[in-house]
């Protein structure tokens, strides 16, 4: 996969994946290969974020956005204006997303992994073979299990299992935790990575589950130090799934702000973008 993972130290980002579903949401489309008809903005584009900070991309949290908003913000409006849309923003909680965007109460969200659930209720890029189509995601980064370097020698991480039972905490709702839950590991859900960091260290729990671009290197620095494990649990892609009503509508216009999004998110980290123009949508 031509992808490229950002550094630890590149920003902030949320996280979220692997929220919990519904058992009433219905089977998303699946999006077909490109097409050749122009994209065009009908009624103003909704669009939902999670209500979590996510540093300098989405910083504050609940319900109200920070002046400034963050990097999210600035490039969904970017790309909207590119094509004549308006914009009405929200953040919600993750559960929340998860079903405004299934039953079309909203209609894009941005940097969210897929999961079995998601994939189910959401539209994501595809390619011809109808796999999510890795070259017009946002971002990819490393799923990373940290822990507290005076503990590491007593987990016996060997990039599969640990040599005891171990209890691992993670921001609720996230893909990271649901990665955890489901090697059968004890979750223990957080309200965010930053409050983790500190759970973690008060040894609240013996490890904390995040990606990689919300961990920076002086955060680990503090005493006691923490430290992540290698190999790292997982390497998550990020996406800006929309909802099956907006695909049903409009996938001209779609495509375009997967397009666009896939080459603000590559220019954000100093990436190529030539893989967003070929990525199939």
């Amino acid at each position: 996969m031509p992808t490229s993972r950002l550094p630890l130290w590149i920003a902030r980002l949320a996280l979220l994946g692997g929220l919990a579903a519904t058992h009433a949401l219905a089977q998303a489309p699946s999006p077909n290969p490109a097409s050749t008809a122009t994209p065009r903005c009908t009624q103003p584009l909704r669009v939902a974020f999670v209500d979590v900070d996510l540093g300098p991309y989405l910083p504050g949290q609940g319900d109200a956005f920070a002046d400034p908003p963050g990097h999210f913000v600035n490039w969904v409006r970017r790309e909207a204006a590119r094509w004549g849309c308006a914009v009405t923003l929200s953040r919600l909680p993750p559960a929340r997303l998860q079903t405004a965007l299934a039953q079309g109460e909203a209609d894009i969200g941005i940097g969210l992994a897929p999961t079995p659930e998601r994939e189910k209720a959401w539209v994501f890029p595809r390619d011809a073979q109808q796999r999510i189509d890795a070259r017009l995601s946002l971002f990819e980064a490393e799923v990373l299990l940290l822990a507290r370097q005076d503990a590491v020698s007593q987990l016996g991480w060997n990039g599969r299992d640990f040599a005891r039972p171990v209890t691992i905490g993670g921001a609720k709702g996230s893909a990271p935790l649901t990665l955890v839950q489901n090697r059968g590991w004890k979750a223990v859900p957080v309200m965010s990575t930053p409050q983790g960091l500190r759970m973690l260290r008060a040894g609240r729990f013996d490890l904390l589950v995040a990606p990689s671009v919300l961990v920076e290197p002086q955060a680990l620095a503090a005493a006691p130090a923490l430290v992540p494990l290698h190999p790292p649990l997982a390497v998550k892609t990020y996406y800006a799934p929309v909802s099956p009503a907006l695909w049903k509508d409009n996938p001209a216009l779609v495509r375009a702000l997967w397009r666009g999004l896939c080459r603000t998110g590559r220019e954000h980290a100093g990436h190529s973008t030539a893989r967003c123009d070929a990525g199939a949508g």
